[in-house]
């Protein structure tokens, strides 16, 4: 089994989808059309290769009032497996 390592990465871009996210209640998976990747000081940053890519984020769904197709956002997110990244519920805004 491998260790997950705490990583933490500050992205940016345009919400392309808002849907539920399987398997997870509470949660919801937005689309991000990755615009902006920056590294968080005293962490790795596992998500260097995101920028210019369509990314499948997890994130609380009761943050993402008023997040819907189209809007801007910025949220610090984490690798949390090979295909999964979620956001911190704490560090997401709109534009």
């Amino acid at each position: 089994m491998v260790q997950a390592i705490e990583n933490w990465a500050e992205l940016s871009g345009v919400v392309r989808d808002v849907r539920p996210r399987p398997g997870s209640q509470g949660m919801s998976e937005v689309l991000l059309a990755v615009d902006g990747v920056r590294d968080v000081e005293g962490f790795p940053n596992l998500l260097t290769e995101a920028a210019g890519q369509e990314l499948a984020v997890g994130i609380r769904t009761d943050r993402l009032s008023g997040v819907e197709p189209g809007a801007r956002i910025h949220c610090r997110a984490q690798r949390a497996g090979p295909r999964t990244v979620v956001a911190h519920s704490d560090h997401l805004e709109r534009d």
